[in-house]
């Protein structure tokens, strides 16, 4: 699937890659968009949201807030 999707893209076409799987879209992607309960939490490279502190309490957590819960 990967392959396809580098092929499409040196071919030109702009692919929208709705995935789940980080490892496998960090890997193709030149740009991310991340959806919190329907909007946008952030938009930048694959590099950048690894290290947006916004995705990763949103999607892993904070130690405080876990420990509210």
């Amino acid at each position: 699937m990967a392959d396809i999707i580098r092929r499409w893209n040196r071919e030109g076409v702009t692919i929208l890659l709705v995935e789940h799987n980080m490892a496998f879209l960090m890997m193709l992607a030149d740009r991310v968009s991340v959806l919190a309960r329907g909007t946008m939490l952030f938009e930048g490279t694959p590099r950048e949201c690894q290290s947006s502190q916004r995705v990763i309490d949103t999607y892993l957590g904070t130690a405080a807030g876990d420990a509210q819960h």
